[in-house]
Order: structure tokens, then sequence, then C-alpha cells
């Protein structure tokens, strides 16, 4: 009897989970298709430059970046820890955790491009990096829309 109830505690920590995860995946998706957007119709305001304090879309940029980082690990912890129980989506899972790594990589790039974008358009340069951070952008958007797929 006690297996039995142990499988059903193990499923019921699986869905529950599963929806946390899939939650704060559609909420992760916005906060970047946000962030996207915002960047790339007005990068001045959206990365902060040459401005002497914050403001409420300051906040939700940074709030929107810290959610997606927990989000990225906590899938990524999800998907490591539950990696026997989805057996018939081999690869999907092995694309999630690569994927999910790289995602996670992408997040100091995307700090070194806003960065490097701050300088450049201080000394009015031009600036190309704005393609990198949105390409970063684009791999955390492809690493949530993957779990999905495996949710």
């Amino acid at each position: 009897m006690s297996k039995l109830t142990g499988g059903s505690d193990m499923k019921a920590r699986i869905n529950t989970n599963s929806t946390i995860l899939l939650i704060s995946g559609i909420i992760s998706f916005f906060l970047l298709i946000f962030i996207l957007s915002q960047v790339n119709t007005n990068l001045v305001k959206a990365t902060g430059i040459d401005k002497p304090e914050t403001d409420l879309l300051d906040y939700i940029i940074g709030f929107g970046h810290l959610f997606i980082l927990i989000f990225n690990v906590y899938a990524i912890i999800f998907v490591f820890s539950h990696f026997r129980q989805f057996k018939e989506l081999r690869v999907l899972k092995i694309a999630v955790l690569i994927l999910g790594g790289i995602s996670l990589f992408s997040f100091g790039i995307e700090k070194v491009m806003i960065d490097e974008i701050a300088r450049q358009y201080r000394y009015g340069m031009d600036i190309s990096e704005i393609n990198i951070l949105n390409m970063a952008y684009i791999i955390n958007l492809a690493f949530t829309l993957l779990m999905f797929f495996l949710l």
C-alpha cells in the first residue's frame, strides 16, 4: 500500500511542479515579449541610459529579468529531477537541458550587451550590439516555448 501512495504522491508533486512551471512560463513569455518590444522600440528608455533616477519601467524590466532567471533555474532543476519520468520524450528533455544552459548563459550576455550599448550610446558610436541582445532574448523565448512543449 505504501508503494501505491508513494507513486501517487510523486505524481501529485510532478503535477504541482508542472502547474507552477506552466504559470511561471506564461508569465516569463509575456515578460520577455514586453522587454524585447521595449528594447526595440525605445532603447534609451528601456535600458536606462542617461536617466538620473529609476522609474516604473526600470522596475518592471528588472523584475522581469529576475523572474525569467528564476523560471529558467527552476525549469532546469525540474527537468533534471524528473529526467527518468519522461521516457518517451528523451530527445526533447536533452534539447531542453542544452537550451536551458545556453539560456542561462545568455543572461550574462544580456547584461554585457546592455552595458556596452549604454557605453556606445554615450559616446555617439554606432550600436551594433542590439542584434546580439535580441538574439539572447530570442534564446530565452525559445527555452520558454520548449518548456511548454515538455510540460
